[in-house]
Parts: structure tokens; C-alpha cells; sequence
């Protein structure tokens, strides 16, 4: 029997995720942060055992989203918990896309926003991006007035940059749209900035979090999103009952608690990649800016695999053959993954001169 002719034909136009080894490999293409939350938040893990053979009590979920409103400063009424941002993103598009709809993004984004519309058969549109990766405001604005979802990456994944500046500029978008506007916030505990204010002004804004960056618990899989209360309804039409797991919301809750770690991990993890970036200029290269916990650089052709050939993996953003490049990116790592990748990268840029 053929089954993928049994398939759902949008299904079969994306690529299923690879899952990348650790053991024996220096891991830097995932963003993830390499420093452990503190062992007050090992202690909740710990606690969480006392749950396992139960769903995750009301108690706990309202627990847990009183926490995240005094971190937001918002209602638990604009509260939405999901396992990971990841699986926020696929409940909005099951919400609002479909054929027939369009949503737009950058250029060079997140791939899991066109991926997801894609499936659901909507239309992927571009805002351009310059040759820096910067985009202009104007021409966000003129793909809002057009868009029935909106995504944008804040900072943007994977160049490292603020497309968004102030919440000014925020307004200018939203006061246009005419659908949806998802602003991904994933490394908001690095940028220090957030358009969640707006929230309670614009009922169409959704804000995506997640625990996986600045708080280091990517293995949990725990997100929540910023929202109208409306769009808390639909979004809970979407969601399956007790997707979260308890041990994610009491230890994600515990985080909250003591959220000055996740903070004093990206001061550490900016000072490590500013050495980094410092390092890359000094053999030439180009190093685009970044207010996150990763940097994108500009290497000679084939770099990518040739570092994935040494058990270094990074993320390839682009290849220009054509001038002979290519584009990486870096996440942050621990000190001895770091000056291992730079010893190996030094290499092979020597190699090519």
C-alpha cells in the first residue's frame, strides 16, 4: 500500500525533524543554554514526583499562571500554557490558518511558521530582509494591512537582531493588521525588551514565550503565551486537556520564583559570546550583531560540514556558492564546547586561506 498517497498532501511538502546526538559531540546549533537552573529548582523536579500517577491538578495550573502573571505584570486572564512555545505556534496556525489564508514572516526566520502554515495549506509570504538582515518597519506594516497571521521573531531566530525597537513601532503594526499578530519572544530574558504591554490594547497581539532559552529547561517543554482572553478561549478549543506535563508546571513555576538566575545567564552567556565574536573578527571574518544567546557569522563555503565532520554542529542559515560563503549560526556554550569549536573553526579557516 502506498501510504504517503494516503497522506495529507501539505503534510508531505515539509521535512520531519532531525533529532541531533550530544554524546561525543559539541552540540551549538540548538540555542540551547548550557549553564543548569539552581538547585532550589532541582528541589521543585524533585517535589513534582509526589504528582506523576495524577493529570496536573487545577490547583497547580492556576499556581503556575498567577507566577507567570506577576513575572508579565498581566492578568492570568491573558495567560495560555502549552508544552513549549513550539506547540503554542501549532495551535495558532490550526486556529487561524487555512486555505485560503496568508501569513507572513521574515525572510530568513523561524522555520516552524512556515512550516506550520504550510500544513494547513495557507500561503507563506516574505518581508524582505537587507544583506544585514535588518527589515524595514515599512515594509512590515504593508504585509500586516494583508496578513491574516502576522509572525514575527523578537529577537529574530536565527540572526540574532530586534526587528521590533519600541512598543511605538509595535502599535504602528498593529494598529494596521488585519488579522493575527504572533510576536515571539523566545529570548526575551536576553533582549530585555517585550511588547507584552500592548496586550491589553490590542486583542489580536499574541506574545510566545518559552522556559527553553534564558531559564534553561528546554527538557521540560513548557511555554505560555500573552493574550487577549478571547484568543485564551479558541487557543483552548485547539489544545488537548493536560498536554502539560506537572512536573514542567511545578518546576516552571519554582523558576519564576527565583527568575534572577535566568537573567544572570544571559549577562554570562553575552559576555562568553562577545570573547566569541571578538575571536571571529580576528580571523577576518564578518559577525552580525546579536542581542540573544547565539551569533551568526560569515565563513568560507563548506565550513558547516566540515565542522560537522570534526562533531561540531552549528545551524547553516545560508550557502552562497556563488561567492564562495556561507552563513552559520553559533549558539553560546559551556567554556570548554566554546574553545573547543573555536580551535576547530580556526582550522579550517586556515585551511581555506
Amino acid at each position: 500500500m502506498n501510504i504517503r498517497s494516503l497522506a495529507k498532501k501539505t503534510l508531505l511538502m515539509v521535512e520531519p525533524f532531525n533529532v541531533e546526538p550530544i554524546e561525543g559531540y559539541i552540540r551549538l546549533s540548538l540555542n540551547e543554554n548550557p549553564t543548569l537552573p539552581p538547585m532550589v529548582v532541582k528541589t521543585a523536579y524533585e517535589k513534582a514526583w509526589e504528582y506523576v500517577n495524577r493529570y496536573t491538578p487545577l490547583e497547580i495550573l492556576e499556581e503556575f499562571k498567577d507566577e507567570v502573571s506577576l513575572y508579565n505584570n498581566v492578568s492570568s486572564h491573558n495567560i495560555f500554557v502549552g508544552p513549549g512555545a513550539d506547540s503554542i505556534l501549532t495551535y495558532i496556525a490550526d486556529a487561524f490558518l487555512w486555505e485560503g489564508k496568508v501569513a507572513s514572516m521574515l525572510r530568513f526566520t523561524y522555520p516552524v511558521y512556515a512550516e506550520e502554515t504550510i500544513k494547513r495549506g495557507a500561503k507563506v509570504d516574505f518581508i524582505p530582509m537587507d544583506d544585514t538582515f535588518s527589515s524595514k518597519l515599512e515594509d512590515i506594516i504593508d504585509h500586516a494591512k494583508e496578513a491574516d497571521v502576522l509572525f514575527l521573531c523578537n529577537p529574530n531566530n536565527p540572526t540574532g537582531n530586534l526587528v521590533i525597537f519600541t512598543l511605538e513601532e509595535m502599535e504602528e503594526v498593529l494598529k494596521v493588521s488585519k488579522g493575527i499578530v504572533v510576536v515571539d519572544e523566545a529570548y526575551y530574558e536576553f533582549s530585555g525588551f517585550s511588547v507584552a504591554p500592548l496586550v491589553s490594547k490590542y486583542d489580536n497581539l499574541i506574545v510566545v514565550r518559552t522556559f527553553s532559552k534564558g531559564f534553561a529547561m528546554a527538557g521540560l517543554r513548557i511555554g505560555y503565551a500573552i493574550t487577549s482572553p478571547e484568543i485564551v478561549d479558541i487557543l483552548s478549543r485547539v489544545s488537548q486537556p493536560y498536554v502539560v506535563s506537572t512536573t514542567s508546571m511545578v518546576v516552571a513555576t519554582e523558576a519564576l520564583r527565583y527568575s534572577r538566575y535566568a537573567y544572570e545567564n544571559a549577562r554570562k552567556l553575552k559576555d562568553s559570546l562577545y570573547k566569541i565574536k571578538q575571536t571571529l573578527m580576528g580571523m577576518g571574518l564578518k559577525v552580525y550583531p546579536s542581542v540573544t544567546n547565539f551569533l551568526v557569522v560569515e565563513a568560507p563555503a563548506g565550513t558547516w560540514k566540515r565542522l560537522r565532520r570534526n562533531r561540531v554542529l552549528t545551524r547553516l542559515i545560508y550557502a552562497d556558492m556563488e561567492n564562495r560563503k556561507e552563513v552559520i549560526r553559533i549558539s553560546a556554550g559551556d567554556r570548554i564546547s566554546v574553545g573547543k569549536f573555536l580551535k576547530v573553526f580556526a582550522d579550517i579557516v586556515l585551511e581555506d586561506k
